[in-house]
C-alpha cells in the first residue's frame, strides 16, 4: 500500500513530498526499503529510536525530519 500511495502522489505533483513513518512499525525495514527505492527525499520519522535508521537513510540522500512530543525526545533525536 505504501508504494501505491507514493506512486499516486508522484503522479499528482511535481513538488517535493515526504512520508511519515513510525519507526516502531513491525515491518519498518520493508517500509524504509520502499521509500529509498521509490526515490523519496524526505521522511518524517516518529516513534522509535532514530539512531537505528537515520544513518542508512542519510547515506541515500534522504532527509530525516524527527517528529517528537517534547524537549526530552528532541534532545535525544539531536544526538
Amino acid at each position: 500500500m505504501l508504494r501505491e500511495r507514493i506512486r499516486c502522489f508522484k503522479a499528482a505533483t511535481q513538488q517535493l513530498f515526504g512520508v511519515n513513518v513510525p519507526l516502531l512499525y513491525p515491518d519498518i525495514e520493508q517500509h524504509i526499503k520502499i521509500i529509498a527505492e521509490d526515490g523519496l527525499k524526505v521522511i518524517f520519522a516518529s516513534a522509535g529510536n532514530p539512531a537505528t535508521r537515520t544513518g542508512w537513510l542519510k547515506e541515500r540522500g534522504i532527509t530525516v525530519v524527527r517528529v517528537v512530543a517534547n524537549l526530552k525526545f528532541a534532545l535525544k533525536g539531536a544526538q
